[in-house]
């Protein structure tokens, strides 16, 4: 099977894609298509990215009780950041 890619349409430039396909009862996979079946196999490690990615998208962006942990801190006058702390930031942020 070849396909083109963005709008490439010289034949030399096209890409070969391996039919892997293999229906579970045996028949090529162009007989299955020939039937209009379909099938899709997900592997365990993607299932388990997949799983993972929906927990990320789940979980907020900001950790609003440390925000307002560090309000509270800053608003008393008691939010302190070492110079030693600054200094490493600002090396690994250039470095």
């Amino acid at each position: 099977m070849t396909m083109g890619i963005d709008g490439i349409h010289n034949k030399e430039n096209r890409l070969q894609v391996e039919d892997r396909y293999r229906p579970s009862d045996g028949r090529s996979a162009r007989a299955a298509r020939a039937h209009g079946e379909d099938s899709v196999e997900i592997s365990s490690q993607s299932q388990e990215l997949l799983r993972l990615r929906e927990l990320v998208e789940a979980s907020p962006d900001v950790r609003m009780d440390r925000v307002l942990q560090l309000r509270r801190e800053i608003a008393a006058g008691t939010y302190h950041v070492s110079s030693e702390d600054i200094a490493d930031a600002i090396i690994d942020t250039w470095v």
